[in-house]
């Protein structure tokens, strides 16, 4: 799915099974010296970074709240505060070089 506006372009995938870190690309053409430069940056749908703040956010102060207890199940929070990482990682940055692939393939035309 994408839109053109000008010289600047959005373009993002359908879902698939729920991925919600699918990224969303965003870019404009600039001509520089009788050349054609693509500049494209990916970001995660709005929703998904909120989530991911209010989610990081609720963690970390239960996480204080735990070290300032002296509980030992503060050792376990810190995993819950690196899945969001993981999370990340694996739905977002990993999708990348598969989504550059599939924009040149559309603007190469075939």
């Amino acid at each position: 799915m994408g839109e053109r506006f000008g010289d600047e372009f959005k373009f993002s995938q359908a879902r698939q099974l729920g991925n919600s870190f699918q990224p969303i690309a965003t870019g404009r053409f600039e001509e520089e010296a009788g050349r054609t430069n693509i500049v494209i940056s990916f970001r995660m749908h709005a929703m998904v970074m909120l989530f991911l703040s209010i989610f990081v956010g609720f963690l970390f102060l239960m996480f204080i709240n735990l070290l300032l207890e002296l509980h030992i199940g503060a050792l376990f929070i810190i995993f819950f505060l690196l899945a969001p990482l993981g999370l990340i990682y694996i739905g977002f940055y990993l999708q990348i070089p598969k989504f550059r692939n599939r924009i040149a393939h559309i603007l190469e035309g075939h």
